[in-house]
């Protein structure tokens, strides 16, 4: 069965949309595409609500995106090649180097380099940031995912 995502930008000035139907061989095709433009400091709640009132952009898994200047990014080196390793052992190594608990953030990371260290680039998010972008999609979408 084809899946649909949904990509959503939401900036200051706008929320644009589009619809992927994803099929079973990979291959993907646009089905919707939309934008709204944001008049008023706060608009973006009715920006989003004009949107859904649409079928086409409900139900979908929403893929959406935080602005990189909300985020913190490091480079960090770490003794060893596992994934598993890495995944337990990153956020305490990052501790060291950000101003705010750990428990505070959510942190993703994307391995540039292997040799007898790993070199790692990792994204830091704050916690409140993501769950407001969450809470703001939860009534039109049944699943997000904020990159």
């Amino acid at each position: 069965m084809a899946e649909n995502i949904l990509g959503l930008d939401i900036g200051a000035n706008g929320v644009k949309a589009v619809v992927l139907a994803r099929k079973f061989r990979g291959g993907r095709r646009i089905l919707a595409f939309r934008r709204i433009e944001i008049h008023e400091p706060d608009g973006v709640p009715a920006a989003l609500q004009q949107l859904f009132a649409d079928p086409t952009f409900c139900g979908s898994v929403c893929v959406t995106a935080i602005s990189a200047g909300l985020l913190s990014f490091r480079n960090v080196r770490l003794p060893f090649r596992d994934d598993k390793k890495i995944g337990q052992t990153l956020a305490f190594a990052l501790e060291p180097l950000i101003q705010q608990p750990l428990d505070g953030v959510f942190i993703d990371y994307r391995v540039t380099a292997r040799g007898e260290q790993s070199e790692i680039f990792a994204a830091l998010a704050d916690r409140s940031l993501v769950g407001e972008r969450a809470a703001l999609l939860s009534p039109y979408v049944r699943d997000t995912a904020v990159i």
